[in-house]
């Protein structure tokens, strides 16, 4: 997995392991992949140098990522199954090469590299009585859990973690060992080092005339369908493609709540502000019911009615946003809304304003839960037993606090200092523990739960203050309904229909639709602009998809489709090209070098213009006086390829470089424009005659780039089909 500089520490990976945290690696660099699999096998996800993936295989790399590295839990399967495949690609050539070449780990190295792994050094558990790791101790407790690993599950999991980790280790040191290889055969030979040095450091003093093209309108010249062949035969190499590409146009009907679906949403809340009577059956008496504006109980009230929880603790000034103003100018028991905010409608209750301290001090004693985060830590029931009798220990020994902080705080910051936490402001602290503290008096022993466990408080002081509101907010999402989502996919199935006897963009302005074409969509694209995400039309695109209308997997140019995109919106589209891999057509290319092809007419009508002002002048200044364009004078170096504000020159720099002194030349024809020049003076080459730490220079620079390169090497020349779309 692990190879060439690609190596990244896992993030989120924890091996739970005698309680404690281990670290391993993954790989998450991404390069490209081949062409589609024509293959009967439904399960094969492709092949690489002979090499065949099952797709049971490869999702369950898959899945393996998403367990151990939360940052790829919500990452889309088709972007997490490029880099799945990006890594089987790297495996299988660096393998082979590893192989070839007889490259390999050692059991004693591996051995080594564990030992003087950092995370591996900082385990508790590994570590003697002294804080110190001792490797004795890590072997004797791995022994012990490879023999419970046969006959406990638990056990078995930690077992399997750590083979993975060795495995991880192994092959950072298999790719690293490799690497060192390769850097050692690269070297700067002295000439060369003196070559570019040279380019470099050599300036000419050039004074030059500049005919830009951009001073020629774009319809003053005419270009011809020969000038666009002349020009893409000279460039075409400029113009390849590794993997085939598709174009599509596409309308899109986004899947958006219509405005009775919000007259809903609104209408319900206002419904909820103020009490309102039912009717008992059984007593036979209409019953009230209190509503939001009257409810003794606002916390009950949300939790009942609103999409969102009941969020408890008070504001400050400059945190609610634009209810800022309004919540504090009111009194408690005011009502704001219904009012739109986030595609959701709201109402606000103040509940109370009180003025609260601006900065707390305080101590605690923390009993950790076991989580993710804390595998070290109690079991919820057990912190709590804990947390309670420290509690009433501390209660009734307030003197005793500091002490058994120290003893018995699983914090370690706080823990070695009493459990003092010194002074914080509000919200720097998690909301529970937070609120304790700035709600409550100087003086007060409390004990709060969190995320991380239970905490015994005592506030010790309390600093400045400032006005603060509770509010409770009642909120409705704006949800469409089935009826809104009927009337679009009607609108996009009629809208299909229409095109499939019509021209795409043309049905599409009639009915006052946007016809949005993208070109060159790749296969394994996740987002198409204008679509956002939009992996199910970039799968029918590619005929991954059945068609609805045949019953049939495959696609061909002219094909229209109404595809579902991941209930986000109905998309009309059709395909209306297929481009191989290889070089691109001259019509695919034709807008991308018209701008060239015209600079190349206005240069050919710009060289007579410029001729005819070179003629009978001795001087640059004479030439610029009858071009009715300025004289610049600038130092000029070949290995520079630019010209100040003409940009990147570099046919006319290579000119420029080697002029005669007072000769006068051109015109040529460069990027910008048409340039006349005439070199003033130019500075001598001195020859110093070390070059070593130039050499250095440059070597270490073609170091940092050739592993990447040789492995872009290896996948360039590897056998690839790659059938992901299928799947993924």
């Amino acid at each position: 997995m692990a190879t060439l500089d690609n190596i990244r520490k896992r993030s989120g990976l924890v091996i739970t392991l005698i309680g404690v945290a281990l670290g391993a690696f993954v790989l998450t660099d991404a390069l490209g992949s081949g062409a589609t699999l024509n293959s009967a096998n439904q399960s094969i996800v492709g092949e690489i140098n002979g090499q065949t993936i099952d797709n049971t295989d490869f999702s369950s790399r898959m899945e393996e990522i998403r367990k151990v590295d939360q940052a790829y839990s919500n990452l889309a399967s088709s972007a997490l199954a490029n880099i799945v495949w990006q890594n089987w690609a790297r495996e299988v050539v660096m393998g082979e090469m590893y192989d070839e070449l007889g490259f390999k780990v050692t059991g004693a190295e591996l051995s080594q590299e564990v030992i003087n792994n950092p995370n591996i050094r900082q385990m508790p558990a590994f570590q003697n009585q002294n804080g110190m790791f001792d490797p004795m101790l890590m072997s004797q407790m791995l022994d012990n859990l490879e023999a419970q690993a046969s006959q406990n599950e638990q056990a078995l999991e930690q077992w399997n973690g750590w083979v993975r980790f060795e495995q991880d280790v192994k092959e950072q040191a298999l790719t690293f060992k490799f690497n060192d290889a390769v850097e050692l055969g690269v070297y700067t030979p002295k000439a060369l080092a003196r070559h570019n040095y040279m380019y470099g450091n050599v300036s000419h003093d050039i004074a030059f005339v500049q005919y830009p093209y951009a001073d020629i309108a774009d319809d003053e010249v005419e270009v011809t369908e020969a000038d666009f062949k002349s020009y893409y035969e000279e460039n075409k190499f400029k113009y390849s493609q590794p993997t085939e590409s598709r174009d599509i146009i596409f309308v899109n009907f986004p899947l958006e709540p219509a405005q009775r679906d919000k007259d809903a949403a609104r209408n319900e809340l206002i419904s909820l502000i103020n009490k309102k009577g039912v009717y008992n059956n059984q007593t036979g008496k209409t019953d009230s019911i209190p509503g939001f504006a009257d409810t003794k109980d606002d916390s009950t009230f949300v939790m009942l009615n609103s999409s969102l929880p009941y969020r408890s603790g008070f504001w400050r000034e400059g945190q609610l946003g634009n209810m800022d103003s309004i919540m504090f100018n009111a009194e408690p028991g005011f009502i704001y809304g219904p009012y739109e905010e986030a595609g959701a409608y709201k109402v606000t209750k103040l509940q109370e304003v009180r003025m609260l301290p601006d900065s707390v001090e305080a101590r605690h004693i923390l009993i950790g839960i076991q989580s993710e985060r804390n595998p070290e830590g109690h079991p919820p029931a057990e912190a709590k037993s804990i947390a309670d009798s420290l509690f009433a220990y501390v209660k009734e020994n307030r003197g005793e606090f500091a002490t058994v902080a120290k003893e018995m705080s699983e914090d370690p910051g706080s823990g070695a200092e009493g459990g003092d936490l010194g002074f914080f402001g509000p919200n720097q602290m998690v909301p529970s523990f937070g609120n304790y503290c700035f709600q409550n008096e100087v003086g007060d022993l409390g004990l709060v739960s969190s995320q991380f466990g239970y905490h015994i408080i005592e506030i010790q002081d309390q600093k400045g203050s400032s006005k603060a509101v509770r509010v409770a907010t009642l909120t409705r999402d704006v949800v469409m309904s089935n009826e809104t989502e009927k009337e679009i996919y009607n609108r996009a199935a009629e809208f299909a229909a229409a095109v499939g006897t019509g021209d795409f963009a043309a049905v599409a302005e009639e009915r006052g639709y946007v016809a949005r074409p993208m070109t060159e969509l790749k296969e394994n694209a996740d987002n198409i602009p204008g679509l956002g995400q939009a992996r199910p039309v970039v799968k029918w695109a590619y005929g991954a998809m059945m068609n609805q209308t045949t019953g049939e997997s495959g696609v061909e140019v002219g094909d229209i489709e109404l595809i579902n995109n991941d209930n986000t919106a109905y998309v009309v589209v059709q395909l209306t090209d297929v481009a191989p891999k290889g070089t691109k057509s001259l019509e695919r290319v034709r807008e991308q070098i018209r701008p060239m092809v015209i600079n190349r007419a206005k240069a050919d009508l710009i060289m007579e213009r410029a001729k005819a002002d070179m003629e009978g002048k001795e001087n640059i200044q004479a030439i610029a006086n009858a071009s009715e364009y300025n004289m610049s004078i600038q130092q000029i170096r070949l290995g520079n390829g630019a010209i100040t504000g003409a940009g990147q020159e570099p046919t006319v720099v290579g000119q420029m470089s080697a002029s005669q002194t007072g000769t006068i030349y051109g015109p040529v024809a460069g990027n910008q424009g048409v340039y006349i020049w005439q070199q003033n003076a130019a500075t001598e080459f001195q020859d110093k005659g070390d070059y070593n730490n130039e050499a250095n220079a440059q070597t270490s620079s073609i170091k940092s780039r050739v592993n990447a390169q040789l492995l872009n090497a290896l996948l360039k020349e590897a056998e690839m089909e790659d059938n992901r779309i299928r799947f993924y």
